[in-house]
């Protein structure tokens, strides 16, 4: 009996110790899973990704480059021909701009010449077969009607004598403006030279070298063929033609010189009869001490006079002036008269005293 007894409980004790040894190798593995698959995945990892995982990169820690900076050339510059590059640093002049007048050409080119007072001596009246004005006064006197080609003109008297002037000149005042309108005078020459006639209005040219100056030019060769164009002048500098107004014997123009402000001036000449004008802006010096309504006997560019045209009367009209500013009619402005002369002091034209208005008149040649 206490064999079995022994025997029983050593098998008892085996299971018993059997089955706690199981459960500790159960639960040492249990608890070693977690461990075994961690590690197998990172073992894996190095071999083969998973299917449903990225692939995680592996950082390295390369040195940055430098940046490189590269300069970009400019552009080649395109060469540009001879031709172009003229006329990008001298643009063609226009055949519509203002030329200068050739100096083979008779032009207004200077002041009055040898401007002396006239002797004083009563109205005289001569015959003509133009228009001119029925008068009653002497210089700067009024007509009392205008003139038909019936009519006979009233000369002026008293007033300046010229070599190269003819019509009214103001000098007693501060010149800004001035305007007047004209006929342009139909011409004929001598047959044997080239001979020409102006006619213009302008400021300056009495006291000092200064002028400016706008109007029209006759010219006839000695075989007689006639041209006429409008021309402006800023003196010294030669007269300009102005090929954008074309301009005939017998067509109505007017025309205006204003400074706008001190040095700058605007000049306007129109043909009324073509409904033409110019306009332009200058910057131009004067001493704004005289302005005149002149029929000019025009030079050649050494300073000698082109013998004077046959021309019919060069009626002015409308001549008015800015006095300081303030507007004035020719009579108002106290303007004189200008006899044009030779150089023996013949009387080669002549002005009629003023109109009714005092803004007009008319020079006849002698």
């Amino acid at each position: 009996m206490p064999k079995k007894l022994i025997a029983l409980w050593i098998s008892y004790r085996t299971h018993h110790l059997t089955k706690a040894l199981v459960e500790c190798v159960i639960g040492v593995v249990l608890l070693s899973l977690p461990v075994v698959s961690t590690a197998a995945l990172i073992s894996s990892s190095h071999h083969k990704p998973l299917a449903s995982q990225p692939v995680a990169s592996k950082k390295v820690n390369k040195p940055k480059p430098r940046a490189v900076v590269v300069k970009k050339k400019p552009a080649p510059k395109k060469s540009t021909p001879v031709s172009e590059k003229v006329a990008i640093a001298s643009p063609p002049v226009s055949k519509s701009k203002p030329a200068p007048i050739p100096a083979a050409q008779p032009a207004p080119s200077g002041g009055a010449k040898k401007l002396t007072p006239a002797p004083k001596t009563k109205p005289s009246s001569g015959n003509s077969s133009s228009s001119g004005s029925s008068t009653s006064s002497t210089g700067g006197g009024s007509s009392s009607s205008s003139g038909t080609n019936s009519q006979t003109p009233t000369f002026a008297t008293g007033g300046f004598t010229s070599t190269n002037w003819a019509g009214y000149v103001a000098t007693a005042g501060s010149y800004d403006s001035i305007s007047g309108s004209w006929i342009v005078p139909s011409a004929t020459g001598n047959g044997s030279s080239t001979t020409a006639d102006a006619s213009w209005i302008g400021i300056g040219g009495v006291f000092s070298s200064d002028l400016i100056q706008t109007g029209t030019l006759n010219t006839v060769s000695a075989s007689g063929q006639a041209s006429t164009f409008a021309f402006y002048e800023l003196l010294p500098d030669t007269a300009l033609e102005i090929p954008s107004i074309s301009v005939s014997p017998g067509n109505n123009m007017a025309a205006t010189i204003n400074e706008t402000s001190a040095g700058v001036w605007t000049i306007s000449i129109s043909d009324i009869s073509t409904s033409q004008t110019f306009t332009t802006t200058v910057n131009y010096t004067s001493r704004n001490s005289s302005a005149e309504w002149i029929e000019e006997d025009p030079s050649f560019a050494n300073g000698s006079l082109v013998p004077f045209d046959n021309f019919s009367p060069a009626a002015f009209t409308n001549g008015a002036v800015g006095v300081s500013g303030v507007p004035n009619s020719i009579s108002t402005a106290g303007a004189s008269p200008i006899t044009l002369v030779s150089q023996a002091g013949s009387p080669l034209a002549k002005p009629t005293i003023l109109t009714t208005d005092g803004a007009g008149f008319s020079v006849y040649r002698q």
